[in-house]
C-alpha cells in the first residue's frame, strides 16, 4: 500500500483524503444541520425554561440540594468536634481508673470525699452552708477594748 503525504498538493494525495472522509462519513452518523438554528415552538421553550428552572430549584432546595448540603456539612462538623471532646474525656477516664487501681492516696481522698469516711481518731467538723436568710445583721465594727471601759 501507498503511503501519501496529505497536503502536497498530489493528485493520488487528493484521492486519498477523498477516500479516508468517505470512510468517515460513512462510520459516523449525520449530525443534523445546524446552520438552520433550533426552530421549537414557542411552547417548547417555554416548557424548557421553566423545568430548567424547576431543577434549579430543586438542587438547591430539595433533600439532596445545596442548602441540605450545607446543613450536613455544618452537623458534621460539629459531631467532629464532639468525637475530639469525647476522646479527651476518655483520656480523662482512662487516667482515672488507672488511678484508681494503682494509687492508694487517690482511692483514700476519693473514699473520704465520695463516700465521706474517716480515719479512726479523726474529729470532723462539719459547717452547715449560710443560706441568704441566715446572714448575720449588719452591726457596728466591734472595738477591741472591753464594753466596761
Amino acid at each position: 500500500m501507498k503511503k501519501y503525504r496529505i497536503g502536497t498538493g498530489t493528485a493520488a494525495g487528493r484521492a486519498a483524503f477523498a477516500r479516508a472522509l468517505r470512510v468517515l462519513e460513512a462510520i459516523v452518523p449525520k449530525w443534523p444541520n445546524v446552520s438552520a438554528g433550533l426552530a421549537l415552538p414557542r411552547a417548547s421553550w417555554i416548557f424548557l425554561a421553566v423545568f430548567a428552572a424547576g431543577m434549579a430549584l430543586i438542587s438547591l432546595i430539595g433533600d439532596q440540594g445545596l442548602i441540605a448540603y450545607r446543613e450536613l456539612r455544618s452537623e458534621a462538623d460539629r459531631l467532629r468536634v464532639d468525637v475530639v471532646q469525647m476522646e479527651a474525656r476518655k483520656i480523662d477516664l482512662v487516667r482515672i481508673i488507672k488511678s484508681l487501681h494503682e494509687d492508694p492516696d487517690y482511692i483514700e481522698q476519693v473514699a473520704r470525699q465520695k463516700l465521706g469516711l474517716v480515719r479512726p481518731g479523726e474529729l470532723v467538723l462539719q459547717i452547715p452552708p449560710m443560706s441568704p436568710l441566715m446572714s448575720p445583721p449588719m452591726s457596728a465594727p466591734m472595738s477591741l477594748q472591753s464594753p466596761g471601759n
